[in-house]
């Protein structure tokens, strides 16, 4: 008989996934030494169980487009399809993102691959006319009045206009022109008009900036305990003034009955806003405005920390919000919602419906954190002190926490609800903080160091672990697997 070619074998049953490939308890009881959380295509620890098998598997999942004969227009025909990956409850949302001409291509091509594929009904807008994977990025500032468009706050609007309709081969983001933020500011009421007309039996209008994420399955998950024809807004509670109003980078909420009784019945309202615009710095701020004055709603105060505006590097973790669910990030580079968007595919369906603060301290905090880390700033700044300010409070032969690690060490030891300091030999600075961050490397060769290289950074690894003792959704408080400990994880040294 003769042999078989390795290659022509039969291949043995092939297994597929199901839930329970998603356990959390499958983490907690995982011994590999390879493992380490940091949900990134490119990682080492990644197995052969969170690989694709091979190329043609995965060519298999690319589906072809239809006929021609099968759209019904050139746009449809243009635009990229997405993968209809919808969290359940998503189609009763209708999706908002909000970017600028100048950054566009720097932030908004990612949600392509990331958000756009969770909800079924979106829209993109912008400062600037243009399209991604022929997807229409609508200039929603077209219909301001020509009075407006001639004011100074307009001038970068008008610049980049003129490039569009000249033919221009430049990109915005080449322009040496302020005026981004003056203008962001009378994009929302105009965006929230467009949204509703497009789609006005959407359950729910949510918007939220282009470097920012949404954990979609949590919000639609939390969206079903209320009735959208009773009007509603949620968001972070931020202040201007004696304004309380939905900070718009951690996105906002709207539910159909808020936004039919304003723009929805009363378009007229766009133009009213637009100059009120003139005279307050912020969009998100102006949504709060026209829902005060109109309706006399106010932004909610039970929508808790599911709205944050931080990075998940920078999510600020207390013992208070530990097991609180978490569904918004802001201040996010194309490879941040790359991870977070990784981050919720591994969690899997049922998990991703209710990702916590422990969550992400559990799975991007707790691997790295040590009593000591040199060169990393974990932006500890809740209390402070530097020569200028404390430099009279100081006792005869006191040595001042910024004068050394160690010194800022002790000041956090006596603070009883300090978690976490930082030492800034360069500026002569100690920051403590009762909140739990990770922070970013420091170093002179790492943008956005702002002069605070060589920091060093601790925590108080015992005070955490008590805390997570107490909290019912942590795993310590059920086992003390070794893989649990903080700083388990030992990253490689710079040579």
């Amino acid at each position: 008989m003769q042999e078989q070619h390795p290659h022509h074998q039969r291949p043995s049953r092939q297994r597929y996934l199901g839930l329970k490939d998603f356990d959390k308890n499958n983490d907690i009881n995982d011994n590999r030494v390879q493992y380490s959380p940091r949900y990134e295509s490119n990682d080492l620890w990644r197995t052969d169980a969170v690989e694709a098998p091979n190329a043609l598997s995965t060519a298999k999942r690319r589906y072809p487009l239809p006929p021609l004969n099968k759209f019904q227009s050139k746009g449809e025909y243009l635009q990229q399809p997405l993968v209809a990956d919808y969290a359940k409850g998503a189609d009763k949302v209708f999706f908002m993102i909000k970017t600028g001409g100048s950054v566009l291509w720097n932030r908004l091509p990612i949600h392509l691959m990331t958000s756009l594929t969770r909800v079924p009904s979106f829209a993109l807008y912008s400062d600037a006319p243009g399209s991604v994977g022929g997807h229409e990025v609508i200039d929603i500032l077209q219909n301001t009045t020509k009075e407006s468009l001639q004011k100074p706050e307009f001038t970068l609007y008008r610049r980049q206009r003129y490039i569009h309709d000249s033919h221009g081969v430049v990109d915005y983001s080449e322009l040496d022109v302020k005026g981004g933020w003056e203008l962001d500011k009378f994009k929302n009421i105009p965006m929230l008009a467009d949204a509703y007309a497009k789609s006005p039996e959407s359950d729910w209008f949510v918007f939220m900036d282009a470097d920012s994420y949404f954990m979609m399955d949590t919000l639609t998950e939390w969206l079903k305990t209320f009735d959208p024809e009773q009007p509603h807004y949620f968001g972070s509670r931020a202040a201007l003034g004696d304004l309380i109003f939905g900070h718009g980078g951690s996105g906002v909420v709207l539910s159909r009955k808020a936004v039919e009784l304003t723009v929805g019945k009363h378009p007229e309202y766009v133009q009213e806003y637009e100059q009120k615009a003139f005279k307050y710095c912020c969009g998100d701020a102006l949504v709060a405005l026209m829902l005060k004055e109109k309706l006399g709603l106010e932004i909610a105060v039970h929508g808790g920390n599911r709205f944050q505006g931080n990075s998940f590097w920078e999510v600020m973790v207390t013992p208070e919000k530990w097991c609180q669910p978490i569904m918004s990030f802001h201040h996010l580079t194309a490879h941040d919602i790359e991870i977070l968007w990784e981050y919720e595919r591994l969690m899997g369906p049922e998990r991703r419906k209710q990702i916590t603060y422990g969550d992400i301290y559990h799975d991007f905090y707790l691997p790295y954190i040590k009593e000591r880390i040199d060169n990393w700033d974990n932006k500890a700044e809740q209390v402070v002190f530097t020569p200028e300010r404390d430099k009279e409070k100081l006792k005869e032969g006191e040595e001042p926490p910024y004068s050394s690690f160690e010194a800022c060490q002790k000041a956090c030891d006596e603070m009883s609800n300090c978690l976490m300091f930082r030492y800034l030999p360069n500026k002569s600075y100690c920051g403590l903080s009762k909140q739990i961050k990770l922070g970013r490397p420091a170093f002179e060769w790492v943008k956005e160091d702002n002069g605070n290289h060589k920091a060093i950074s601790g925590w108080k690894i015992d005070r955490i672990t008590q805390i997570r003792k107490t909290q019912s959704c942590d795993p310590r408080s059920k086992t003390t697997h070794s893989e649990l400990h903080e700083g388990w994880f030992s990253p490689p040294q710079l040579e």
